[in-house]
């Protein structure tokens, strides 16, 4: 099990030991302290911690020193001070400390704001950080939800068709303004009716997921596929568009031609009173997705077969 790390830089051990003996029965944490010098600090962030508490003569100092040298922008940082004037505290949240905490330490919420902050740290690990939408332990949780639940539902598994030959054409930065475009376009399709039970995920890269309770996939399906060949246009130059390929020298320096680029959607239909896992859904998906690839421009298949 990954322990989550947390680290105290203080003096004395003032609160390391409030923090350890709050968390000592908790097997999934790990307290650290160390000194607030140079040194000292460079031993302990050999690797990045979870979550940084500074409890020193000025906080504020060390936290620029630290950002500015071990590059934690990332990890949440508390800044505990017996100063419980507004000004000093509008000084350290300004700053970029997330929680201010005023000494003497009450336990029980010093216990709850640590636990809290390390939850929507690792929640926040498992999201995407270009569309915002949910990521692989998400997926597997609620693809797992709906089995356990034995409800009928559909997954969609999205892909992006010649994805390559426009990130070579056009450079990763433009190439991250398509993955964008995708998750709002699938969103937005999603959303026209929207019901409780609509799940959105990004797998990673160009590769999306929709697990919906809708029964009419052909109407949603053909919605995204037209919405995604009128949107994607406007991520093209001139001259692509009206020769509807691209023009790319492979390694050798010879120019080939891609289609430009399209979407594919992969569905598998899940019966509730059929016995399945993640993984046979995950298998089928592939198969009708890679069969939606062979067919010229987007395009969708759907699978209604069960083990």
């Amino acid at each position: 099990m990954l322990k989550n790390n947390i680290l105290i830089i203080e003096e004395k051990d003032e609160v390391f030991e409030t923090i350890k003996a709050l968390f000592e029965k908790e097997i999934d944490y790990n307290i650290i302290t160390c000194k607030p010098n140079i040194e000292a600090i460079k031993k302990v962030m050999c690797n990045i911690p979870d979550m940084i508490l500074l409890n020193t003569k000025d906080n504020v100092s060390l936290y620029e020193e630290i950002v500015k040298n071990y590059g934690v922008l990332m990890t949440p940082m508390i800044s505990f001070s017996s100063n419980s004037y507004k000004e000093e505290i509008i000084r350290n949240l300004s700053t970029g400390f997330d929680y201010y905490i005023i000494k003497p330490i009450d336990s029980q919420y010093v216990y709850y704001v640590i636990k809290n902050m390390i939850k929507l740290v690792n929640s926040n690990r498992t999201v995407s950080p270009l569309t915002g939408l949910p990521g692989n332990i998400h997926i597997e949780n609620e693809l797992q939800r709906r089995l356990n639940k034995k409800e009928d539902f559909s997954v969609l598994y999205f892909d992006l068709d010649n994805f390559k030959a426009y990130n070579d054409t056009y450079g990763f930065l433009k190439g991250d303004e398509v993955i964008k475009l995708t998750a709002d376009i699938i969103l937005r399709n999603i959303n026209k009716d929207r019901k409780m039970s609509e799940f959105i995920g990004h797998i990673g890269g160009d590769d999306f997921i929709v697990i919906t309770s809708e029964n009419n996939i052909d109407k949603l399906c053909n919605s995204i596929i037209k919405d995604f060949d009128n949107s994607i246009k406007t991520l093209l130059n001139k001259e692509d568009r009206e020769r509807g390929f691209f023009e790319v020298p492979n390694r050798r320096g010879i120019i080939e031609q891609y289609p430009l680029t399209s979407i594919s959607i992969g569905v598998v239909i899940v019966e509730g009173n059929k016995k399945l896992d993640r993984l046979e859904i995950a298998e089928i998906g592939s198969q009708v997705k890679h069969k939606a690839k062979t067919i010229p421009g987007s395009a969708y298949v759907v699978s209604k077969r069960m083990i």
